[in-house]
Formats: C-alpha cells, sequence, structure tokens
C-alpha cells in the first residue's frame, strides 16, 4: 500500500486516502473459532467480533491512520520484530508459529 499511496502523491490525487488494515485473531466464522479453539490462540488474545474490527476500522479511516493494526498488540509485536535482521524475524516467526500450524493441520485433515 505504500507504493500506491507514493503513486497518488506523485500523480497529485489528494482527495484520495489509502488504509491498509491488517487483521488477525477475527471471529469471522465457525472454522475460525474451531480453529482458535485447535490452537489454542484464545489463551494468548480473544477473538475480536466483527463488529468491534468494524467499528475500530471506521475510526482509524476517520482520523487518517495509515496503517491499522488488529488487535492491538499485534501491531506492538510487529514494530518490535522489525527492529530486528530479517533472518532473525523468519527464525522466530518459524519458532512460534511452527508447532501451532501442524497442530491446525492435524487436527484439521
Amino acid at each position: 500500500m505504500k507504493a500506491l499511496r507514493m503513486e497518488l502523491t506523485l500523480e497529485k490525487q489528494h482527495n484520495n486516502h489509502v488504509t491498509t488494515v491488517m487483521s488477525s485473531f477475527l471471529d469471522t466464522n465457525d472454522e475460525i473459532s474451531q480453529m482458535d479453539n485447535a490452537i489454542k490462540t484464545n489463551r494468548v488474545y480473544p477473538l475480536i467480533k466483527g463488529k468491534e474490527a468494524a467499528n475500530r476500522i471506521v475510526r482509524g479511516m476517520l482520523a487518517g491512520e495509515r496503517e491499522i493494526k488488529l488487535p492491538y498488540f499485534v501491531d506492538t509485536l510487529l514494530r518490535i520484530l522489525n527492529l530486528l535482521p530479517i533472518k532473525w524475524q523468519e527464525g522466530l516467526l518459524l519458532i512460534t508459529t511452527s508447532k501451532i500450524f501442524l497442530k491446525f493441520k492435524k487436527d484439521f485433515t
């Protein structure tokens, strides 16, 4: 989306605004709830209801935010993670998500 914002700026499209929404942990359907229960992410952070997410997104867009990350703690974690070298970022993501992914794959296949 940064590229789109740059393009709009270069083309002097000042009345068009872009907001990127990066969401996770959204309670969108029964499959998501089942997956959440299976991999136990709800112990870390409960699923966000659609209405709650929509309200946050609209508030952010009206405030002119360029990026909206849901839930808030994901924003903080990503900011910290981005301070590390790419190789470390990838390693940490693999360490933290591989067991969860394998458990999910086993439970749902």
